[in-house]
């Protein structure tokens, strides 16, 4: 790494909302640390707030390091650190002195720690405090800056030899290798049916998962079925799997929607439950000034059909079904809200039921989960 930046209080400047509010639907400061990963730069960023940090920024982040998460939901708690419901409760009442930290590289699961409080003797005097930074800027030699081409990293063919891989590439067997690749190809799917595909027992699979789950080349994530004991299982390639793949010829697709990982699945698989039934389909359209997840239309009948998921926060997604609900649109068109579960759909349909007793708000919104469109 060339260089880093520490980026404190910045709670604000990373806001999911800025890149709703972006023409290109990128912040410039998600851009910015995003792209600087080529250019060998890193980002220490302070925030206060999970949820609202842009999932673009979540998503490329290599370590996280929580001191406290009051108020935030459990579920993106879960997805994001890989933690049990227990823990992430526990993660969101850490006391002063004990942190969770998550860093792949060094251990591929999430960690609990404490510190002790510093013990600082007393308060620096403002004559003290000068006396420090006027004799530590009388080292500080400056230049102009040096052209951006000075930062640019050398190509890797010049550098390493033909048969470099990366360190857990080389503990990889072909079964692993074989199994990533049926990940990434033919469509998001739950773990049984790559099982399925690959003709193995679901032992195993459960040996080749528990494997490419150890070294953090995968995440897994679980979607409810509602029904009882019925959950399925989803691998996330990790950014280090995908360097693997790269090396394999395999390259990273570009995200469909600006949510995290459940989010992404669950607009994949109402993408191909559309197509199958002839219906063209896009992401994140701007409807007379709101956007929504995705808008399909039949191609026999021109009826369009707006989508929305939700997989974190209910009164966010109430209040948004409700505005779009008020789009002038809304009256030859249809709409569907998508929940991460049966408890998150009732959550919402709770709370459009206390926004009109009537029933007419709820009447004009159809509620699925994700688990209806996963073909198994």
């Amino acid at each position: 790494m060339i260089c880093a930046f520490i980026l404190e209080d910045m709670t604000m400047g990373v806001q999911r909302q800025l890149d709703w509010q972006t023409k290109s639907g990128v912040g410039p400061i998600a851009e910015a640390m995003f792209m600087g990963q080529k250019y060998d730069m890193g980002v220490i960023c302070v925030t206060h707030t999970l949820s609202g940090t842009s999932p673009i920024i979540r998503d490329n982040v290599e370590t996280f390091i929580m001191t406290g998460l009051p108020g935030e939901n459990p579920r993106l708690i879960c997805d994001t650190l890989g933690v049990t419901p227990e823990m992430a409760e526990k993660i969101k009442t850490l006391r002063p002195g004990e942190f969770a930290i998550l860093n792949p590289v060094l251990w591929d699961k999430c960690v609990y720690a404490t510190f002790e409080k510093p013990q600082i003797p007393g308060s620096l005097r403002e004559s003290e405090r000068r006396q420090v930074v006027e004799s530590f800027l009388k080292k500080v030699k400056s230049s102009v800056p040096a052209p951006l081409d000075v930062f640019t990293s050398v190509p890797l063919a010049k550098t390493a030899p033909e048969n470099n891989h990366l360190p857990a590439e080389e503990t990889l067997s072909s079964s692993h290798i074989e199994m990533l690749v049926y990940i990434v190809t033919g469509g998001p799917k739950p773990l049984c049916r790559i099982y399925e595909q690959m003709g193995l027992s679901r032992a195993q699979g459960r040996r080749i998962v528990k494997r490419l789950d150890s070294i953090g080349v995968i995440l897994l994530h679980t979607v409810p079925t509602g029904k009882r004991g019925g959950r399925l299982s989803f691998p996330q390639i990790t950014n280090y799997g995908w360097e693997i793949l790269k090396n394999k010829g395999i390259s990273q697709p570009k995200s469909k929607t600006k949510g995290g990982f459940i989010h992404e699945l669950a607009a994949s698989l109402i993408e191909a439950w559309e197509r199958k039934r002839s219906r063209t389909f896009e992401f994140e359209v701007d409807i007379g000034g709101k956007r929504v997840d995705s808008v399909s239309i039949d191609k026999t009948s021109g009826l369009k059909t707006l989508w929305n998921i939700g997989v974190s926060d209910s009164v966010r997604e109430a209040d948004n079904i409700e505005a779009i609900l008020k789009l002038p649109v809304m009256q030859t068109s249809k709409f569907i809200f998508v929940a991460r579960d049966t408890k998150f759909a009732s959550e919402v349909t709770k709370l459009l039921r206390d926004k009109d007793p009537s029933g007419k708000l709820l009447s004009r919104v159809e509620i699925k989960t994700i688990a209806v469109f996963v073909d198994v």
